[in-house]
Formats: structure tokens, sequence, C-alpha cells
């Protein structure tokens, strides 16, 4: 399936009729008209790359400010799929702005984390980062929800050799190399930009002497290579509803048309599924307990037990991984309308090996593991066959634990846990594993569930509350230093907003104490 999607910057009124599985909004507001689509965020403060700039140049305490100053707009937008933070950081070759940009990256993935919100990290500019640079910024990349890049190319999106379009292969490359955990990618930005060129800055693809077909054209040729590598799910041209000075970047609503058209089935009566999205970290479990802490689950009602049915011996890790992902992506499945699909968008949460415990679909969401009964659960598969043994060892301890943490962090007991066999015909998770299911096993995590740390509360709203109270009458006051008046007033309306406002929510929290 294509993994082109649309970019606006400002949203025309014909945005509401279009619907691409990924799409990037400049100041999305608070009404979601895309229910189906997934959406990337991203907010202008002030004058933007210089506000930027200011703040990461502070490091972790500019990640702790930025956060602040955007939270209130995060909140507005919460419905979006991921937001992405600072915009094109530069000057990258500076050595201190670099050590500071790793820092603040890194502080401001935890603050989105600690919020509830996805994040999607760098939106470096084209070139960036550069040769050898990718692993500097490893501990932030690690634990982020995604990777933002930005691609063009110019004359012609194929210039460059590499290092402008299709850039994110060496990166990826450069992060595998140094063992660091790569999450998946999004072209948050592409297309033709003479920036790339001397003295060329601002000029678009509408600049350089080519047809509306030709840019079809080329656009279709990076999203062909886009497709042979599954670490990319999007690639959003640059640009719906462009402001003055970016007019010559513009995707307008027929090419936003034929963007949206490519996603069309590829098979006559099935409709092909957007590529899964997989975690593949591996965490002791030391670390998976810290790790599901920090999680906060969709409404879990029960976790199932499962078993690949496979020796350990065949188990690769991440390898093995990314090759059931390959085989769900082709699984033939009906929905509820009769509709035929290929593909599943997740699988099971968690595979618990001798090695560790693998991280495989998203965690706080449902995933795919038990036919009909996958709405508010999760699912965790034990490498082995247990139709003759049972789980022992690391794999039976990390199992446990795995189990314990999820039990806990979802406030279910280990009476919400089944085994597969229990609601779907099928032997997994093998006869002499089921057979001392009940009370060997249960057993084990009630027990494990005695000994763990409750995990900590989730983060107050009040104090977000306040910031933006605070951040809101900042900003009047601003508006009225400069003379805005009807800037400055619609900012105080909005604290006192019926019901909505920032002040009357905060007055509500305050009252529950």
């Amino acid at each position: 399936m294509s993994k082109l999607g649309l970019h606006y910057q400002l949203t025309p009124d014909w945005a509401k009729n279009l619907h691409p599985q990924w799409q990037k909004i400049i100041a999305p507001g608070a009404t979601n008209l895309w229910p189906n689509t997934k959406t990337i965020g991203r907010f202008w403060v002030d004058n933007d790359s210089t506000v930027n700039n200011t703040y990461v140049a502070q490091g972790a305490a500019g990640a702790e400010a930025y956060f602040a100053r955007c939270l209130p707009l995060y909140r507005a937008a919460s419905w979006c799929h991921c937001f992405e933070g600072v915009n094109e950081p530069h000057p990258m070759y500076s050595w201190p702005f670099a050590q500071a940009l790793m820092a603040f990256l890194s502080r401001y993935v935890d603050l989105m984390h600690s919020a509830g919100f996805r994040v999607a990290i760098g939106s470096f500019s084209v070139g960036w980062p550069d040769v050898g640079q990718a692993k500097m910024f490893g501990e932030a990349i690690s634990k982020a929800d995604y990777l933002a890049l930005h691609e063009y190319g110019a004359p012609s999106m194929r210039d460059g050799g590499g290092f402008w379009t299709l850039r994110y292969r060496r990166t990826l490359a450069e992060l595998e190399a140094a063992g660091i955990h790569c999450p998946p990618i999004l072209i948050t930005e592409c297309g033709i930009d003479c920036g790339v060129l001397p003295n060329q800055a601002g000029k678009g693809w509408k600049t350089v002497g080519i047809s509306r077909e030709q840019y079809q054209e080329q656009l279709a040729w990076y999203d062909t290579e886009l497709q042979r590598d599954p670490e990319v799910l999007c690639a959003t041209p640059f640009t719906c509803g462009p402001t003055v000075e970016w007019k010559s970047f513009e995707v307008d609503e027929t090419l936003a048309k034929w963007i949206v058209a490519r996603q069309a089935v590829i098979q006559p009566g099935i409709i092909k599924e957007p590529p899964m999205v997989i975690d593949g970290r591996r965490m002791s479990a030391d670390e998976f307990l810290a790790y599901i802490a920090t999680v906060q689950m969709d409404i879990t009602k029960t976790l199932y037990i499962h078993h690949t049915a496979s020796p350990p011996s065949s188990w690769q890790g991440l390898t093995t991984l990314k090759a059931l992902r390959a085989w769900y992506e082709t699984k033939i499945w009906t929905d509820e309308l009769g509709r035929r699909h290929e593909g599943w968008e997740a699988g099971p949460h968690l595979f618990v090996a001798e090695d560790g415990i693998w991280l495989f679909s998203d965690i706080a969401h449902d995933g795919v593991g038990v036919a009909g009964h996958n709405y508010q659960s999760r699912h965790i598969e034990t490498v082995g066959d247990f139709t003759s043994t049972l789980p022992k060892g690391n794999t039976l301890s990390n199992l446990v634990t795995a189990a314990a943490a999820i039990l806990k962090g979802a406030g279910i007991g280990v009476d919400s846990m089944k085994m597969h066999r229990e609601d779907q015909q099928t032997q997994c998770p093998g006869n002499t594993f089921a057979a001392q299911f009940r009370p060997w096993f249960r057993d084990l995590v009630r027990d494990k569930l005695i000994t763990l740390t409750p995990p900590p509360p989730n983060p107050t709203p009040k104090h977000a509350l306040a910031v933006a109270v605070r951040w809101n009458i900042e900003e009047a006051v601003r508006e009225m230093d400069a003379n805005n008046l009807d800037a400055a007033r619609q900012r105080l309306l909005a604290l006192i907003e019926a019901q909505n406002g920032s002040a009357y929510r905060l007055e509500r929290a305050l009252e529950g104490e």
C-alpha cells in the first residue's frame, strides 16, 4: 500500500473530505474530522525556528519550558495520534548545540510520555543528522514512539545520491550498527525543495520547470522506494494549504486526491491494511517492570497466555519478530460488515523467551491474538512448544513477571488471566502447560503480584491545569503590552469558557481534594 499521506500548513475546507492513512497538521484544532486517519500534530510557537532553537539550547530545562508552553495545545488536540516537538533544530553542526539537543530530546520524550502522549522526535531538516551523528541522539530516539525526518531533493527528488531523499536508510543503518533501537520512521516533510541548492531557499516543485504529472511521477518513485522498507510508515509531501511564502510547494486539492487515491486495495475485494508497527525492544524483567509502570493502558479485562509452538532453538530475537510481522501482514480476515482485509494492524503484545521480554505491539492498546476476543485484552506469546513440557528457567520467570506486571498495571487479578484455548478452538498454549495452568501457573503469578511494588499513580492533572492557566495569563499580558487587545481578550475568555475553560477545570479539580 502507498505510504504517501498529506501535510497541512493551513487546513482548507476540502481537507475534511480526504481521509488518508496518515496526515500531518500544523496547529490542529479541537475537533477530529478524520477518525480513521492517524494525525501527526505540530504547533507553531511564536517565531517558530528562532524560539525552538532557543529552547533547545537550554537542554533539559528548555524541554521543560517548551513542554509547559505547549501542553495546553496538546491537551486541546489530544485526539491526534502523536505530536512532533521542535521543528528542524539547528545549528546541528555546532557541538554545544548538538549536546543541548540530546538532553532536550531525552527530557521532552519523558515529559510527553508522562502526560500520556505519543511523540515523534527529531524532525531533522534534509541532510541531517549528519553521517555518524544519529547515534548521539540514541537515548531519546530509542524511547520515542517515532523518529521524524524530513527529506527533499532538487531539482528532482532523485537527486542527492541518497544523502537527501532516502537518507533515512543511512540513519537507520547507523543506529542498528550502534545497537540502538529505532522506532518506526515518519517522513513528516518531503518533496522538492531547492533549498538543498546554493541560494535557492524557499523554492518548491512549481519553480523547477516540471508539470504536475512529472511531480506525481517523482512522488510515485519515492513511494515505491518507501514500500521496500517496513521501518517507514508514511511520508507527507509539503504542503496543502500553504501560507504565501510556501505557495510554490503547494499540494492542491487535485494533487491531494491523487495521493489519497494511491491507497487503493491491492486485490479485488480485499482491503490492504497499513504496515504493522512493532516495538522490537528487548527488556530484562526489572526493565519491563519499570517500563510498564509508565504505560497508561486502555481498559483491559483479559490477559491471554499463548505459546509459539516452535522450539526455543528457532528463536532469533528481533529477526524472528520481523519475520512474524511480515507473516501477520499477509493474514486475511473478515470484519463485522463482511469486508475482507489483508494484514493485521497489531499482533501479540509481548514475546517472552530465555533472553528477555520482547515488546511487539503497543501494550497501551488492544492487540490481536484470539479471534473475536481482542477487545480490551492483552496477549503474551511464550517462546517454546509446551505440548509435552512446561515453561522453565528464564522463560518461565520472564513470563510470570510479565503477566503479573500487566495484571497489576491493568488493575485486574489472576482470575482475568486465560489460555488462548479457552476462547478459541486451538491447542495453545500446549497440552502440558494447559494441564498445569490452574493452579500451578496462576499461583506463581499470584505470588509475584504480591511482591510487586505498585506502579506510580498517574500524574495529577492539577499541575497541568495550573500551568495552562498561568501560561494563558502570561500570553494575555504579552498581547496587551503589544496593544493586541482582541487577542488578549480571547486568551482570557478561553480560561473561563463554560465547563471547558482551564480555570473552571482547575477549580473543579481542586474541589475534588
